[in-house]
């Protein structure tokens, strides 16, 4: 339930976000079109009163009439400072009586060369300027219409010069009230409770506010008189703590109704901005901080969590009750089964349960007989069992514990019986310097093969070693003569067990670089010459011990030094793999030819074949004897 809660909590928070995101995209979206709507209307009202002062015949004789005018001017527009000047910027008229002729001539100087007063006098057109006045040193909102001499019709602008300049200084202290956008609806409402003021830049300011900017880069709304943020020149604002929003609302913006959305990050607290192109002056940008637009889904996602927990509380107090009922049967069964494990199987488990409980006692009080039972048969066959791990021990003694190693050859071999005891068996060994190998493999497995494999090993190996000292005899004869006599023993003494061995046996001539062999039913071996080239011996009669007088022909190979001879039984090449198939011939032969310099030795052989059936098999069961030997000419 916890995971549930904790993925579905975060999938429906996400979720919410994204759903109050695009709301609020709405929401500032619909307040931004009032904005700016406002806006424009407050600019081309500026520019309309602004023209309409300079047509005043008043104004236009530049005399001072026009204090008149620009008395009734004020008292419509009174935070406006209006004033009328001469094309040599000397003041003709003012709303401020300014008598302080310094200050007169400070400001003829400098207002001639406002690029404001240079645009309407040299070009004609109105224009606007953000710049601290030279008459009353506040930061003003400056705009500028030429004046025409009286009796210059309007439709003769164009090509008449100006003879002066009609301007007003709207402080931007005064911006807001003037232009009534503190009096929108819905547009200032962001606060904190120190300071009624708009201050994005307050940890505790929340809520949504909005911004004026100027099309040339300027900080119009809010004005804040500590930090003089409007008279920072567009690049000081784009560098000052407006930054972010100041450069979203410069950018992929180009004509009115323009508009950008994004996600702005101010210290250390994230904000919704809406920026648009009110009209080819000014930009308006709404704010709306995000702990604000996700304060009702936070509170919601808090309550949920809360219900949440207090389900799993409840849950978690009624499994454990429920869990307590439905543990007692198994108390019982557990003490039960701690009474099984220290031996003690007298006992019944009464009870009038039904269903699975009644059942899992049943089966408790079933698994208690069947281990007293177990126990006694077990006793029973300890007695066999040892004797099992005798004729074990005795099979060991029958191979070879070292091999002979010659300075003519070397020896290596393995044995893994499928089974305790197992029915396959190698030997070697050296009389008058001649190697003898044997690898064999007795039909069948289990305890009665390895009894007749005991029996065809000792014959064989005490009629080998016999003719073996016999000088009349040589190898191929010798060899020969050995498997006839097995053979009848075996199939005249013990031919009604219907047991029969394939032998292997070689005879390793050094002085005459000969192998001598005779394969009796057996798996055809192989040699690796030194050369690279493999080959394998052929068959030279039926397995011993089936018929007796049966013939075998012994066969003769050249063995020159570096050859390797590679003899095994059945269980390399029917070694099955989990899925069930065999290691087969064709495997053999590729490893063998596969040898490194390193593995073409006996004992590095017998190790890589073991390990690479091993890895074939894996997990399956070994069902057949695996024998190998491998012997080396030096």
């Amino acid at each position: 339930m916890t995971v549930t809660f904790t993925v579905t909590n975060l999938f429906l928070f996400k979720t919410a976000k994204e759903k109050i995101s695009v709301q609020i995209f709405h929401q500032l979206e619909t307040s931004n079109n009032y904005l700016a709507y406002g806006v424009s209307q407050w600019s081309r009202g500026m520019s309309r009163s602004l023209r309409s002062l300079s047509l005043n015949n008043d104004v236009r004789s530049l005399t001072p009439r026009a204090n008149q005018a620009i008395d009734d001017f004020s008292s419509v527009y009174p935070y406006r400072k209006w004033r009328i000047w001469t094309k040599d910027a000397k003041l003709v008229a003012s709303t401020e009586k300014i008598t302080n002729p310094k200050i007169l001539a400070v400001s003829q100087q400098v207002t001639k060369n406002r690029p404001y007063f240079k645009k309407a006098l040299d070009n004609g057109l109105s224009s606007y300027q953000l710049v601290v006045s030279s008459l009353t040193g506040r930061a003003c909102l400056n705009l500028a219409e030429p004046i025409y001499a009286e009796g210059v019709q309007i439709n003769d602008f164009k090509t008449a010069t100006p003879v002066g300049v009609a301007t007003f200084c709207l402080p931007l202290t005064d911006v807001g009230t003037d232009s009534r956008l503190t009096m929108l609806e819905n547009l200032t409402t962001m606060s904190n409770e120190h300071n009624t003021e708009l201050d994005l830049l307050s940890d505790d300011s929340t809520g949504r506010a909005f911004l004026l900017l100027s099309n040339d880069g300027h900080l119009i709304l809010p004005f804040d008189k500590k930090q003089s943020l409007a008279l920072m020149t567009p690049e000081e604002v784009t560098k000052g703590p407006y930054g972010p929003i100041v450069e979203l609302a410069n950018k992929r913006m180009f004509k009115p109704g323009d508009q950008v959305f994004a996600r702005v990050k101010l210290r250390d607290k994230h904000y919704f901005v809406l920026a648009k192109q009110a009209d080819s002056q000014w930009k308006t940008v709404e704010i709306y901080d995000e702990p604000t637009a996700f304060a009702t889904l936070n509170r919601n996602l808090f309550l949920l969590i809360l219900v949440q927990l207090f389900t799993l509380f409840v849950t978690a107090i009624s499994i454990s009750i429920a869990c307590n009922y439905s543990l007692s049967p198994v108390k019982v069964v557990v003490s039960a089964i701690k009474r099984l494990s220290t031996g003690d199987f007298d006992f019944t488990i009464e009870t009038n349960r039904k269903g699975e409980i009644g059942s899992l006692f049943d089966s408790v009080n079933q698994t208690a007989l069947q281990l007293k039972s177990l126990v006694a048969n077990k006793l029973q066959n300890a007695l066999n069992e040892s004797q099992i791990e005798t004729a074990q021990s005795i099979q060991q003694s029958f191979l070879v514990q070292e091999l002979p190693q010659t300075t003519y050859s070397q020896v290596a071999a393995s044995f893994n019986p499928a089974y305790e005891i197992g029915a396959d068996w190698y030997d070697a060994v050296e009389m008058e310097e001649v190697l003898y190998t044997v690898v064999a493999d007795v039909c069948d497995k289990g305890v009665p093969s390895a009894l007749f494999m005991s029996v065809f090993r000792s014959l064989l190996r005490y009629t080998l070693i016999k003719n073996a000292l016999d000088d009349d005899v040589d190898g191929v004869t010798e060899l020969a003569n050995v498997m006839t006599l097995v053979n009848n023993y075996m199939a005249s003494t013990h031919g009604m067990s219907t047991m029969f061995a394939t032998v292997f046996v070689s005879a390793y001539d050094p002085d005459q670089k000969t192998l001598s062999y005779v394969t009796c039913g057996h798996e055809l071996p192989f040699i690796l010459r030194a050369s690279g080239e493999l080959d394998m011996l052929e068959v030279c009669g039926p397995a011993i011990g089936i018929f007796e007088g049966a013939g075998f022909t012994v066969k003769q190979t050249a063995f020159n030094t570096g050859d390797i001879l590679f003899a095994y039984t059945d269980g390399l090449v029917d070694a099955r793999s989990p899925d069930g198939k065999s290691f087969g011939y064709d495997a053999t032969k590729a490893l063998l030819r596969g040898l490194s310099e390193e593995q073409r030795h006996p004992q590095a052989l017998v190790d890589l074949v073991n390990n690479r059936v091993n890895a074939h098999m894996a997990d399956a069961d070994q069902f057949d004897d695996l024998t190998i030997l491998a012997m080396q000419a030096l």
